[in-house]
């Protein structure tokens, strides 16, 4: 009998360990020992089968670094691409590229379909409006999807249980729901048991694992973190093709934000790609601090005595250092112009030692 261990609705601090990449080898690991990677058109009922289906909500390229994993260790999912996303344009020139690299190394693609861009209320409409958006993955991003899932599926839609649409596999499909166990990490966690647990136990004849590659990051963070990486590294992105484009045209790029911090911004993305972000919202306070943290990074205790009282190699640094120890001592408020050019000074220094300290 088939399992949903996606129920009962529970977070479990527990759970975060799980969602990094490291842990998503061993994930993997697991299921290609017990299972056979299955596609959804081609489902091999008798044998033991697992269905890897990714939803994108978030981030085209963390699809493409899972994409890479699964390559590499001899596997392949299918990639469910929303057309309508508020976070990604699968459209794009960069995006679309993405979407081919996923297919390049072998994986399948479906549509990750929004019934509410469309405002379907009726099962009868479900047809025509697939094969809309099944025409765009063929004629523009030279695909042919061969499954769809409904993005942030209602009960109205999860009736519509027929095997396909449009000639579109159903995810959501009765046949699918009542044969296959069904596992998810939907809003960044398992809402049951853990992925790794229910593949290792290999209980289940047949199984379906939904993952959102937003969620399995380099490093363990929580639910909302995986997500906020993720959109602020595509802005990030955006940013920099801005500043790319106008430097390849020869053109002026106008700005208040101080050509240091662009300049540490561009030189060290992972670092201080947010300096400039922050400095363009008015936050120079956040931007003093995020580079004092730089040229301090084991230990920034600037409110405790003794901070910034060392001799320093630069005079302005150590001057800076100073005014901040001393200012949150006495419960001074500094100025945004103090504040500016205090972030200067930092941001000179950091670059001064760029770039063996930078990348140390």
């Amino acid at each position: 009998m088939p399992v949903n261990h996606s129920e009962p609705d529970s977070y479990r601090t527990t759970d975060e360990v799980d969602f990094t990449e490291i842990q998503y080898r061993e994930i993997i690991r697991i299921a290609k020992a017990r299972y056979e990677f299955s596609s959804f058109t081609e489902i091999p009922w008798g044998r033991r089968f697992v269905l890897w289906r990714h939803d994108v909500d978030f981030s085209l390229n963390r699809a493409m670094s899972l994409a890479r994993i699964e390559s590499e260790m001899g596997v392949f999912a299918t990639y469910f691409f929303d057309l309508h996303s508020s976070y990604y344009n699968v459209l794009e020139r960069e995006q679309s590229a993405l979407v081919k690299s996923v297919l390049g190394l072998g994986h399948q693609v479906g549509i990750h379909f929004d019934t509410s861009f469309y405002d379907i209320r009726a099962e009868h409409d479900l047809g025509e409006f697939l094969l809309r958006e099944r025409e765009v993955f063929e004629l523009l991003l030279g695909c042919s999807p061969a499954a769809f899932s409904f993005h942030n599926p209602t009960e109205l839609e999860l009736a519509w249980g027929e095997d396909s649409y449009a000639g579109l596999v159903n995810c959501y499909s009765r046949t699918l729901r009542s044969k296959v166990s069904y596992c998810s990490d939907s809003n960044g966690y398992w809402r049951h048991r853990r992925l790794i647990d229910v593949l290792s136990d290999g209980d289940e004849d047949g199984i379906h694992v939904l993952t959102h590659p937003e969620h399995w990051q380099i490093e363990s963070l929580k639910p909302r973190e995986r997500v906020s990486r993720s959109i602020y590294g595509r802005a990030d992105r955006c940013m920099r093709l801005y500043d790319e484009t106008l430097e390849r045209s020869g053109r002026v790029n106008a700005s208040d934000i101080p050509e240091c911090i662009l300049k540490l911004a561009r030189e060290d993305p992972v670092t201080s790609g947010c300096l400039s972000h922050l400095w363009s919202s008015g936050l120079y306070w956040a931007v003093v601090v995020e580079l004092l943290r730089q040229i301090e990074p084991v230990s920034l205790r600037i409110s405790e005595p003794g901070f910034g009282t060392k001799q320093a190699e630069e005079p302005a640094l150590d001057s800076v250092k100073r005014g901040v120890a001393a200012g949150l001592l006495e419960g001074e408020a500094f100025s945004n112009d103090t504040l500016k050019a205090w972030a200067v000074t930092l941001s000179e220094a950091v670059l001064a030692r760029a770039p063996s300290w930078a990348k140390s």
